[in-house]
C-alpha cells in the first residue's frame, strides 16, 4: 500500500477553515480539486482518474522567490505532504463559508442561481465579462430576452465547466511545511474547465487550469526572480511500473508505461502535463528598451519590443500586454520521488525549479548509469539536464528511461518573473491523456492530442478557429505573426517574415515594421504602408550599420511585436 494512509490526514485546522473539495467530472478524465490548492490527495477516492481507474496520485505547485534578498519558497504539493496554502484570500473579505468552490456549466440557466453566486468568487477576486462596462458584476437580463448578450454582465465560464477556488499562503510560521518562515501574502487563484465530449470529441481527455499568482505587499512590494512550477505524482494504475519522460518541443512532460499494467492491462494511458502560457514578464533591453533607467516598463515612456498574451476565452477575449513576453519553460523535470520528495525547505524548492537538479542542487548526471540505464543515447556529456529523458520512447530513440521503474513525479517549471504587488501574473496548463493500441502508442495518441491542445490554446480556446480534420488554427483578429529573421547572425542583409490574419480579408491595416539600436534609436523603417491578409518578407541591408545587437518591430493598431537580431561583420 502506497503513502495513502499518511497523506488522508489532511490539516484541517488550516487558518481555523475547512477544505472543501469537487470533482472536474465533465469528459473521461476526471480530476478531483481541493480549495488549499491541490488536484488529489492520494488515496482511491481522491485521486484522478481515466477509465474508472487511477491515474494521478495528485498534483500542486511549487513558488520560489527573492523576498527582500532573503530567498523564499513555498508550495502545495499533497504526495509530499506539502500544504503551505489554506482556502481564501490574504484579507478576508467575505465570510470563511463563502471561500469554497464556485462552479459553472455551459447548461446553467443564464442569469440564474450559478450567475448570482459568482458574484461571491467576484468579490474574493474571479474574473467576469463587464457587459454593460461599470466595472461592477451585475448579471441582470437589461432587456428582458431571457438570453444573454453582449451588453450584459457574464461570469468567467470556459468550455462546459469551470471550478474556482482561491488560495493563499498566510499561514502561521509553525504550520509551514517547506521554508518554516513567516507568509509573505500570495494569492493563487485557480480555475479548471473542461468540455463535454458532445461538444468537442478533440478535448474528451482534457482538463485545463489557469493560476493566476498574486503579491498582495504584505510583506514586500517586489518578489524578485520568481519561478513556478506545475508538479504532479502520476499513478498510471499500478504505479510501480511507470516511468517518466519529456518533450522539450512541445514543453510537456509525461509518464507512461513500457508494457503491460496489473490495472490498465497491455495499453495504459500516458499522462501529460503541458505548460501552455508562461508568466508575463518585462526584462529591460530584451521585451523593452528602458529609456528613463528605471528597470521597469513604464507606459508612454519605453519602448515596447515585444508583447505577451493573455487568453481568456472567447467572451473576455485576449488581452496584449506590450513591453513583456510570455516565458517560456525553463525546464521539463521528470524525476522519480526519491529525487523530489525531499524538498522540505526554500533551497531544495528552488534547486528543483531552477530544473535538471536534485536535492541541494546536485546536477544531473546523464552518464552515470542511474540516469542513462539502457538508454540509447551517444553523446551523454552534453545532453541538457534541464530535460531529463527528453527521448522518444516509442522509437527507442535519444535519452530514455527503460530500468528503475517506479514511482515518478514531473515537474514542469518557468520564469523567472518579477511579483509585483497587485500586479497578477497569468499561468496556463493542461493535463491530456491519450490511449492507444498499447501503452507505447498511448504515447503517440497522448502527442496527437496535445497538438489539438496547443492550437486550441491558440485559437483562445475557441473551438471554432481550429479545424478538427487539418488541426490548423486560423489566425485570430489582430493575432499578427512577426518571425526570426534568417540568417540570424547576418552580414550584411537579412529576411525578415510577417503575417497578417486571415480575418482582415479585404480590409486594409496600416502596418509599420521598424529598426532599432540597442538605446532605442530608429535606424530604418522597412515598412510603413497599409496592406491586407497575407504573409510577407522583406530584405534588410545593414551594410551603412556597426556590427551590434538590433531590434525590429512590427506595429499595426494595438498589435506590437518586437525581435532581436545579431548583426556581425
Amino acid at each position: 500500500m502506497k503513502k495513502f494512509l499518511m497523506l488522508l490526514i489532511i490539516p484541517m485546522f488550516i487558518n481555523a477553515q475547512e477544505i472543501d473539495t469537487t470533482w472536474m467530472n465533465i469528459n473521461n478524465l476526471k480530476i478531483p480539486a481541493y480549495n488549499h490548492g491541490s488536484l488529489g490527495l492520494c488515496g482511491g477516492g481522491s485521486s484522478a482518474k481515466f477509465d474508472d481507474i487511477v491515474l494521478m496520485c495528485s498534483s500542486g505547485f511549487y513558488i520560489s522567490g527573492y523576498v527582500n534578498d532573503s530567498l523564499w519558497s513555498t508550495g502545495v504539493f499533497p504526495s509530499t505532504r506539502k500544504y503551505d496554502f489554506a482556502p481564501g484570500n490574504v484579507e478576508k473579505v467575505v465570510e470563511d463559508s463563502l471561500y469554497k468552490f464556485y462552479k459553472l456549466f455551459s447548461t446553467d440557466e443564464e442569469f440564474g442561481k450559478s450567475w448570482q453566486d459568482w458574484r461571491s468568487a467576484v468579490m474574493q477576486g474571479a474574473k467576469f465579462y463587464d457587459g454593460d462596462g461599470d466595472s461592477i458584476y451585475n448579471p441582470v437580463d437589461l432587456n428582458e430576452n431571457g438570453i444573454w448578450d453582449k451588453g450584459e454582465d457574464k461570469p468567467d465560464l470556459l468550455g462546459d465547466q469551470t471550478v474556482w477556488s482561491v488560495s493563499n499562503d498566510a499561514l502561521p510560521n509553525i504550520m509551514e511545511h517547506i521554508n518554516h518562515k513567516e507568509p509573505v501574502g500570495i494569492e493563487v487563484k485557480q480555475t479548471l474547465f473542461g468540455v463535454n465530449p458532445e461538444t468537442n470529441e478533440e478535448l474528451s481527455n482534457v482538463v485545463f487550469v489557469r493560476y493566476i499568482v498574486t503579491n498582495t505587499g504584505m510583506v514586500s512590494d517586489v518578489i524578485d526572480s520568481t519561478l513556478f512550477g506545475v508538479v504532479v505524482d502520476p499513478d498510471i494504475g499500478d504505479y510501480v511500473d511507470d516511468l517518466p519522460g519529456c518533450d522539450s518541443l512541445r514543453e510537456v512532460s509525461y509518464s507512461y508505461n513500457q508494457g503491460t499494467d496489473e490495472q490498465y492491462g497491455d495499453n495504459a494511458p500516458c499522462l501529460m502535463l503541458d505548460l501552455l502560457q508562461g508568466p508575463q514578464a518585462f526584462i529591460p533591453g530584451e521585451t523593452f528598451i528602458d529609456n528613463n533607467g528605471s528597470g521597469y516598463f513604464e507606459e508612454e515612456i519605453d519602448t515596447p519590443l515585444d508583447s505577451a498574451y493573455l487568453n481568456n476565452g472567447e467572451t473576455l477575449g485576449r488581452q496584449v500586454i506590450h513591453g513583456a513576453r510570455n516565458q517560456r519553460q525553463r525546464s521539463n523535470s521528470p524525476m522519480d520521488r526519491g529525487a523530489m520528495e525531499p524538498a522540505d525547505d526554500e533551497i531544495q524548492t528552488r534547486s528543483l525549479l531552477r530544473g535538471g537538479y536534485q536535492t541541494y542542487g546536485k546536477p544531473i548526471d546523464p552518464c552515470a548509469q542511474y540516469w542513462s540505464w539502457e538508454s540509447t543515447i551517444e553523446d551523454c556529456e552534453n545532453e541538457n539536464v534541464l530535460y531529463p529523458f527528453n527521448g522518444d520512447p516509442v522509437t527507442n530513440e535519444g535519452w530514455v528511461r527503460h530500468q528503475w521503474q517506479g514511482d515518478v513525479y514531473m515537474l514542469s517549471s518557468t520564469g523567472p518573473f518579477d511579483l509585483r504587488k497587485d500586479e497578477p501574473v497569468e499561468i496556463w496548463a493542461a493535463f491530456v491523456v491519450g490511449r492507444g493500441i498499447d501503452s507505447l502508442n498511448s504515447i503517440t495518441v497522448a502527442r496527437e492530442i496535445d497538438d489539438y491542445v496547443q492550437k486550441y490554446y491558440e485559437a483562445n480556446f475557441d473551438e471554432t478557429k481550429v479545424s478538427v480534420k487539418e488541426k490548423k488554427v486560423v489566425e485570430l483578429p489582430n493575432n499578427f505573426r512577426l518571425e526570426q529573421n534568417y540568417p540570424n547572425p547576418f552580414n550584411p542583409s537579412t529576411i525578415i517574415k510577417y503575417k497578417i490574419p486571415d480575418q482582415v480579408r479585404n480590409d486594409n491595416v496600416l502596418v509599420e515594421l521598424k529598426v532599432f539600436d540597442v538605446l532605442g534609436r530608429e535606424v530604418a523603417t522597412l515598412v510603413n504602408k497599409e496592406q491586407q491578409a497575407g504573409s510577407y518578407e522583406v530584405q534588410f541591408d545593414a551594410s551603412s550599420l556597426t556590427s551590434g545587437i538590433y531590434f525590429y518591430k512590427l506595429q499595426s493598431g494595438g498589435f506590437v511585436e518586437s525581435r532581436k537580431m545579431v548583426l556581425l561583420k
